[in-house]
């Protein structure tokens, strides 16, 4: 906008999708601290991202999360993917990207825990076991809400 314009910025679809999605969010889960960001592009309705450190597990989000995000289905005469008109009266995206952080003090714990688990395991060697124990802790990572 120019100085001395009278005409008013509007608001993106991806824009009001963030600012809806904050609120939903702060309902939902209001121990846990959000950074919600949008981005729009020419030919999209735009993304929304989403990250937070520990706290709820991404399939919670998700869930509060997928009504923003407009549907599609594979078009066979055309090769790609088409967006379904939605009955949702809210504004969608093209995509809602969730980012679930660990915290330091997390992982050293989780890694403590599952390296016990592990320690005296003689069929792997140090590299195998180290491996291993990082594949275990994202999955226990997933499997737990964390308080914030």
């Amino acid at each position: 906008m120019f100085i001395g314009s009278t005409k008013k910025r509007t608001q993106t679809t991806a824009s009001k999708a963030a600012s809806m999605i904050r609120k939903d969010l702060k309902k939902a889960f209001p121990n846990t601290k959000f950074s919600v960001t949008s981005r729009s592009g020419s030919m999209e309705a735009g993304n929304v991202r989403i990250e937070w450190v520990n706290g709820p597990r991404t399939a919670s989000v998700k869930k509060v999360t997928d009504k923003y995000e407009e549907p599609y289905r594979y078009d066979p005469s055309s090769q790609s993917l088409v967006t379904i008109k939605s009955k949702v009266e809210l504004p969608q995206v093209t995509n809602v990207i969730l980012v679930r952080n660990m915290s330091p003090e997390l992982k050293k714990y989780l890694f403590s825990e599952i390296s016990k688990k592990y320690a005296k395991d003689k069929s792997m060697n140090d590299v195998q076991r180290s491996a291993f124990i990082a594949n275990e802790m994202g999955k226990d990572f997933e499997s737990y809400d964390f308080k914030a």
